[in-house]
């Protein structure tokens, strides 16, 4: 049975790849060895620059870097987003930033979770014969 050489120690760093191993000769028996072959890895640097755009968002986004909080109003329904907001999501009109840092207001949030079968621990839930996955 062939068997592939020893290989050399990892150095890591670089882009050229030495003393990978390889049999010395290519019948078919060697080359089956192949198979067990580890992948070869290389270490390589990498890096990027991305520029990346607030676009219509970029006010609120500069009033917080400037310990401030902004809110989109509707200027007809007086509707007020604590999100940035273009237009509103029921008329289509476009908001108007209003500063809320000092206005007492309260906050609502929700989260949905879209696992089917989901049960959190703390509840009990049983699976009926017409829920099963």
């Amino acid at each position: 049975m062939a068997k592939l050489p020893t290989q050399r120690d990892e150095t890591l760093g670089g882009y050229v790849v030495h003393g990978v191993p390889f049999p010395t000769q290519t019948d078919p028996e060697s080359l089956a060895q192949l198979k067990k072959l580890s992948p070869i890895r290389i270490e390589q640097q990498y890096k990027i620059t991305y520029l990346h755009s607030y676009g219509q968002d970029s006010p609120w986004f500069a009033a917080l870097s400037n310990r401030r909080l902004l809110a989109s109003r509707e200027v007809v329904s007086g509707y007020t987003y604590a999100n940035p907001r273009g237009h509103d999501m029921y008329s289509g009109r476009e908001t108007e930033w209003i500063d809320i840092t000092e206005r007492k207001a309260s906050i609502h949030a929700f989260a949905i979770s879209a696992r089917k079968n989901f049960c959190p621990r703390r509840l009990s839930c049983s699976r009926s014969s017409s829920s099963k996955a």
